[in-house]
């Protein structure tokens, strides 16, 4: 089947159910599109119908400010996605940390910036320059940013990202890769990269502290976190645990420590919980990928979404635990829309923990069958006392055949 024809397929079948997918509001799988929804003003109702599926949109990209008249079109096709999918999680993308959008206004006092020996700002993520976390007048700032994002928005609440629980030394001058010295003290000599871990820390708590008690308790406040963010769990209600599925495929022992982080925020204080945990495609691309020709852009694409056996395993990891999944190309290229028939497997709600099995598997049983988790690397053998259809193959029996570093969903079939 041609990708077009596959895609009309889907929507058909959408349009059919009346553009809703039943299986995240009455349980599991919870699907999650990852920072770019194009959720967007002249949205048709085709797209809108296309983005009820998923039962989260964690973050879009809007103008800001947001003009009245498309302020007022975005709410409009809020709510009728809140029509389509009662309880989908819509938030806006917030605002990444420490970066500031070269052509964000008002800009924050010269202060705010994360500057060199030399007193020259530095560039972090693309289009942007990096604040220094250390400075009250930077987190002011960034909460300011939010709020304006924010302003008349009917969202649930919003992204906040690059929250991982140390300095962001990955970022200096990502786009250009040019060596580059800190100053955070602001004392003429160049710092310690590894010493600004706590200071960035200390900083990220603060933010997360200003926000909370900007926008109340109701508000949903997720983070891309990963590790070792504790300091985060007492204002958030969940953490964006980004590509950690995929460090589970270079590395099956990684598996079970990825479990206990994953599965610990899924239990916060704020509710709802919006615990996210994806896996992509692995083939990684250049910081210029859209700007390519449109033919090597659907090359790559088709590639990506065809790595079956990469969304199959991150999915059963992800349902090993109460959180929602994505999967997607790389971390440079998030926001796919992509839909697989695993996503609707109507499994409803979970009816005990996940056991990790003698012969290496993890499983889960749900209302509507079991998910398996096989993170090793070689093929295993299960059995059961009854028959069971393969979600990903339409195979039916009582004995399963799972790859390495694979994963299946398998519903019951005929009687007991």
């Amino acid at each position: 089947m041609s990708r077009a024809v596959l895609m009309v397929a889907v929507l058909c079948a959408v349009l059919a159910k009346g553009g809703t997918v039943m299986a995240g509001e009455s349980g599991f799988p919870r699907i999650a599109n990852l920072y770019m929804a194009e959720l967007k003003p002249d949205n048709t109702d085709v797209e809108l119908r296309l983005l009820s599926r998923f039962d989260a949109l964690l973050g879009f990209e809007h103008p800001e400010p947001i003009p009245q008249e498309d302020l007022h079109k975005l709410n409009d096709h809020i709510r009728r996605l809140r029509e389509m999918k009662p309880g989908i999680l819509i938030l806006d993308w917030g605002i990444p940390v420490p970066y500031w959008k070269v052509s964000r206004e008002p800009q924050p006092p010269e202060s705010a910036f994360l500057h060199t020996p030399e007193g020259d700002r530095i560039a972090g993520w693309p289009f942007h320059q990096m604040l220094n976390l250390s400075r009250e007048e930077a987190l002011d700032a960034l909460v300011a940013a939010t709020a304006e994002r924010v302003a008349g928005l009917e969202v649930d609440g919003f992204f906040v990202d690059c929250m991982t629980a140390h300095f962001d030394a990955w970022a200096l001058n990502i786009e250009s890769g040019e060596p580059v010295e800190v100053d955070a003290d602001e004392d003429g000599e160049a710092d310690d990269l590894s010493a600004l871990d706590d200071v960035w820390v200390k900083g990220k708590r603060l933010l997360l502290q200003k926000l909370r008690e900007r926008f109340g308790e109701k508000t949903v406040i997720a983070i891309n976190g990963q590790r070792n963010c504790e300091y985060a769990r007492p204002y958030v209600n969940g953490a964006f645990f980004e590509d950690d599925l995929d460090r589970m495929l270079d590395n099956p022992d990684e598996w079970p420590a990825i479990f206990e982080m994953y599965r610990s925020w899924c239990d916060l204080p704020h509710k709802p919980n919006c615990t996210t945990i994806n896996t992509s495609s692995g083939i990684m691309t250049d910081y210029n990928y859209k700007r390519t020709d449109i033919s090597s852009n659907c090359s790559v694409l088709e590639m990506g979404y065809a790595r079956l056996n990469r969304m199959r395993s991150g999915l059963a990891a992800a349902l090993m635990a109460d959180g929602f999944f994505g999967y997607d190309l790389n971390t440079r290229v998030r926001g796919a829309h992509w839909w697989y028939e695993e996503y609707d497997a109507p499994l409803g709600r979970p009816l005990g923990e996940a056991t990790a099995f003698p012969d290496g598997t993890w499983r889960r049983e749900f209302e509507g069958g079991w998910v398996i988790l096989n993170p090793a690397r070689q093929r295993v053998m299960v059995s059961f006392d009854r028959r069971y259809r393969d979600f990903s193959t339409g195979w039916g029996g009582t004995d399963h055949s799972l790859g390495p570093q694979d994963g299946r969903i398998l519903v019951p079939i005929g009687g007991n």
